[in-house]
Order: C-alpha cells, then structure tokens, then sequence
C-alpha cells in the first residue's frame, strides 16, 4: 500500500501487504497494526515508522476517523473511537525516509478530496 505516495494523508484500518510504502516520496500515511507485524511489512529503505506522539497526529488521526465513520458508518471506526486509549498506541505513522530536519510534519487536509481511509489492503508483492 501507498506506493507510488507524494502527497495527502492516509489511514489504513485493515491489513497491509509487504513492502509498504515502496516509491514513497511524501505525505504520512497512519496504520492500525493491531497483530504487532507491520514493521516486517515496511519497506524500510523508503519510510520509517513511528509511534504517534504528537496530540496534533493524534488529532488529525482521531478527525480523520470520525469523518470516516460519518460517511461510511465503519463499525471499526466506531470502537477505535469509543477506545482510544486501547487503539492509538496500536498505530504507526508512516513518512518517506529524509533527514530530520526536513522531516514534514502532517497538515490537515484542506478537502475531502485529500483524505483516504482504507479498511481493505491487501497489497503484496
């Protein structure tokens, strides 16, 4: 999933396939690794993943989230919501491999058209 990536945030609720972020040259992509396997999945010459500690991540997460369960009524987005405290240290946040510096940090989509959430990825390779 999210190859090929330059721009806008993704959320991936559901499984991921191998090599993840492969050809990943911007934007953020959030992931829910409830199984604790995704940083085997990572292409990790491209991206790196971290744990979301910013209460800005969290927030534009939990937003984005919402918006999903509003559009689509996701019954996984309605118990990661009603238990955060269970879910949020389950996600990773994922961001093409630069120096620090010039590392971005995630914005807010300004439309809907910027936001993905993905329930159903089975990407392999």
């Amino acid at each position: 999933g999210c190859e090929y990536m330059t721009n806008g945030i993704v959320v991936v609720l559901g499984p991921t396939g191998k090599n993840f972020g492969a050809g990943m040259t911007g934007g953020c992509a959030f992931v829910l690794d409830l199984d604790d396997e995704f940083p085997d999945r990572l292409n990790g010459q491209l991206v790196t993943a971290t744990r979301i500690e910013s209460s800005d991540d969290r927030g534009i997460l939990l937003d984005l989230i919402a918006k999903h369960d509003l559009k689509t009524g996701s019954a996984l987005a309605q118990e990661i919501l009603a238990d955060t405290e269970t879910y949020l240290p389950k996600f990773w946040m994922v961001s093409p491999t630069v120096p620090a510096a010039a590392a971005p940090t995630p914005s807010k989509p300004e439309d809907d058209d910027k936001e993905t959430i993905s329930e159903n990825v089975t990407a392999a390779r």
